[in-house]
């Protein structure tokens, strides 16, 4: 299955991740409104704790579509997989990607640019989890 469809491109990628932050933003609004009503209304000001359980919502999103599907609702409108030899991710893997992916966005986005640099087309979140994002739509020659 690995060598029959191209790796992703960084477009395809670029496209996927704008669907993915639109169910993102609904997720959010989500997790503070149900924030909100257990601090009685009150705002975080800032909390670093209150970031991190954004974060862990975000995750969950992301961790939860890689490892059970390896397609988020971006990647599958966009025809891309993530696969580790051919086959699902292991949660180990989508948890190391998410925190790879994490790390690479906060360094100003190196770790989506890397798919430039890279021969293989491959993020450094995908390096570090050790997987590959396909696009499941072959190309015409």
């Amino acid at each position: 299955m690995q060598d029959a469809f191209q790796n992703a491109s960084f477009i395809k990628r670029m496209m996927a991740l704008f669907y993915d932050t639109l169910i993102i933003v609904a997720i959010l609004f989500l997790a503070t409104f149900i924030a909100l009503l257990i601090n009685q209304g009150e705002s975080f000001n800032g909390s670093i704790w209150f970031v991190l359980y954004l974060l862990t919502w975000i995750g969950a999103y992301y961790i939860w579509s890689w490892y059970k599907g390896g397609q988020t609702v971006g990647m599958r409108a966009w025809q891309l997989k993530l696969i580790s030899e051919g086959k699902q991710l292991t949660l180990i893997q989508a948890i190391m990607r998410y925190f790879g992916a994490i790390v690479g966005v906060w360094c100003f986005g190196l770790g989506l640019v890397w798919c430039l640099l890279d021969r293989d087309k491959q993020s450094l979140a995908d390096r570090l989890a050790k997987c590959k994002m396909i696009s499941l739509k072959r190309e015409r020659a």
